[in-house]
């Protein structure tokens, strides 16, 4: 593995529609490391792969996923890919990193869910479980020891999180780019966490990512970020 990881958001969403097989499969064209995709669950307990956690069905009408079974939330989008549907996609090609948009709190044994999905196909080991929501990280902690936590955050009062993150012996900090420092880097290097950085797309701003020694970088343009890597090899 390269030691900076070349990771695609929502897939090559620079390119195809985030978040489905397409911009996924063009993410493994494009030789990215990692895709990053999000996750929510519907009433019947699929993992559906979508960013929002609503659908809308005019402008003026939105359905929470958390009120719809995976057939009506196919009739209103069928490119909507489940978990599972992604997971046979990318075994033996990519890395993974499954952002939990909410909870158990919100999703009822969304962790549990997951864990027992990437466990079945043999990828619980070697995928990143990543969260904003620390009650959900710290249940998937309970949950399985095994589990890789990347730990969410986008405040410049990076600290306190930096110690959660210790505390949940968690494997990568993942951090907004606006926050992006030598001194958050350097100790959460020190701390023995990687660090990704999101969401990058300006070939300068890539460089200068790099510059400062970060693990992984976050992009629509897993190409784009391919060419920045492979001149500073």
């Amino acid at each position: 593995m390269p030691d900076i990881l070349n990771i695609a958001h929502r897939g090559a969403s620079g390119h195809a529609p985030e978040n489905t097989l397409s911009a996924f499969r063009l993410a493994i064209k494009q030789k990215a490391d990692m895709i990053e995709l999000d996750v929510h669950q519907t009433k019947d307990s699929h993992i559906i792969v979508h960013h929002d956690e609503y659908l809308k069905t005019t402008i003026l009408r939105k359905i929470f996923i958390k009120d719809m079974t995976l057939k009506e939330v196919r009739k209103i989008n069928k490119n909507i890919p489940t978990l599972n549907e992604v997971l046979r996609l990318i075994k033996g090609k990519i890395k993974l990193n499954i952002e939990i948009k909410h909870g158990s709190g919100y999703y009822p044994d969304i962790e549990r869910n997951i864990c027992s999905m990437l466990k079945k196909a043999g990828l619980l080991k070697n995928t990143v479980i990543s969260s904003f929501d620390s009650d959900c990280l710290r249940n998937l902690r309970k949950i399985s020891k095994a589990a890789v936590i990347g730990f969410l955050y986008n405040k410049k009062d990076w600290k306190g999180a930096l110690k959660q993150a210790i505390d949940l012996n968690a494997y990568s900090f993942h951090i907004s780019y606006k926050i992006m420092s030598k001194e958050v880097i350097a100790e959460a290097h020190k701390r023995g966490l990687k660090l990704f950085v999101y969401t990058i797309n300006r070939e300068e701003d890539m460089k200068g990512a790099v510059m400062l020694g970060v693990d992984g970088i976050f992009t629509d343009f897993p190409d784009r970020l391919s060419k920045v890597l492979r001149g500073n090899s």
